[in-house]
């Protein structure tokens, strides 16, 4: 099976536990140089900037609205926007 490395193909928790352990994989072994968020606080408010502008980053990532109901997909979308986004 192979890791999901984007949002979009996280179809499923399966997905989306491998999702989370390569990106933590990736962080240990040094290889988060896109990551403008290194410490978990920064993570956080990344997370939470992220989840309050959701509506809009989804859109214009996406091309489409937040859905009502949380999917594996979009909890990926959270995670990964969380280490970059301020």
């Amino acid at each position: 099976m192979s890791v999901p490395k984007r949002p979009a193909e996280v179809r499923s928790r399966e997905d989306l536990f491998d999702f989370i352990t390569d990106l933590a994989e990736e962080f240990e072994a040094g290889n988060s140089n896109g990551w403008r968020n290194r410490t978990l606080l920064e993570y956080l408010d990344g997370m939470s900037g992220w989840l309050h502008d959701a509506d809009g980053a989804y859109r214009n990532t996406k091309g489409e609205s937040v859905p009502e109901q949380p999917t594996w997909e979009l909890v990926a979308w959270m995670l990964s926007a969380a280490t970059d986004y301020e």
